[in-house]
């Protein structure tokens, strides 16, 4: 009785390797189709930039997909490694830069005069002070830098998106 049940011969293991068994419903089914060119589109927000707001301010974000990204990224050759690779310096330096430069559009505060401090002093929105805050303030990059990242964040181009 050893294996009984397991033995199965080389054409039902071939059979099971063909495609997978439909199930036919009595409706006739409709099969949508699936463009990938409007489904991975980066969308104008994802070019252009688009609203977030989180954490008591908002900054106008591109998707990490935007032409302006890959066209920086190619000018670039010299970034080092894989961007938000918090684990050396120079990819956090390169990280940095290229969200100074290219992914942060603005930013702001979410309080009555809309001014940002840090460490006693008022950040605007220059790429100087981005550096300045990115560099030394890891969680804040790696939150933008997941927004920026995460696709879907771009997908609707209407209003603001407020992250919890």
């Amino acid at each position: 009785m050893e294996g009984q049940g397991q033995d199965r011969t080389d054409k039902e293991i071939q059979d099971s390797r063909q495609e997978p068994a439909v199930v036919k419903n009595d409706v006739e089914e409709q099969v949508e189709t699936l463009d990938l060119d409007e489904e991975y589109q980066v969308t104008q927000s994802g070019e252009d930039g688009k609203r977030f707001e989180f954490d008591g301010m908002w900054a106008t974000l591109r998707s990490t997909q935007s032409k302006s990204m890959r066209r920086y990224i190619t000018k670039k050759r010299n970034i080092s490694g894989k961007l938000s690779d918090s684990s050396n310096k120079q990819g956090i330096k390169d990280t940095v830069e290229v969200m100074a430069k290219v992914l942060i559009v603005d930013w702001g505060s979410m309080g009555k005069n809309g001014v940002m401090n840090f460490r006693g002093k008022p950040v605007d929105n220059s790429y100087k002070d981005k550096v300045k805050v990115l560099t030394a303030l890891a969680v804040l990059r790696d939150k933008i830098y997941g927004i920026c990242n995460t696709f879907s964040n771009f997908k609707d181009d209407d209003g603001d998106d407020v992250l919890d």
